[in-house]
């Protein structure tokens, strides 16, 4: 997901991260600690959607259960 000068992508285990696309940095990073020892029947990143309002911002992704 591009937005502004940043590009918002997913890890395989939730991990969400942004990198500004013109130099090649990450600049944001958010860690959803999920636990390693519990068993889930599928785990696979679901994407990142952006939602933005003058002022404010907002990163939305979806974690297993």
């Amino acid at each position: 997901m591009f937005f502004g000068e940043g590009s918002f992508l997913t890890s395989a285990m939730g991990h969400v991260f942004a990198v500004d696309v013109a130099i090649g940095e990450e600049f944001w990073r958010f860690n959803p600690v999920i636990p390693k020892d519990v068993r889930y029947a599928e785990f696979a990143s679901r994407g990142v959607s952006i939602w933005h309002a003058p002022g404010d911002m907002l990163v939305a992704f979806v974690l297993p259960e």
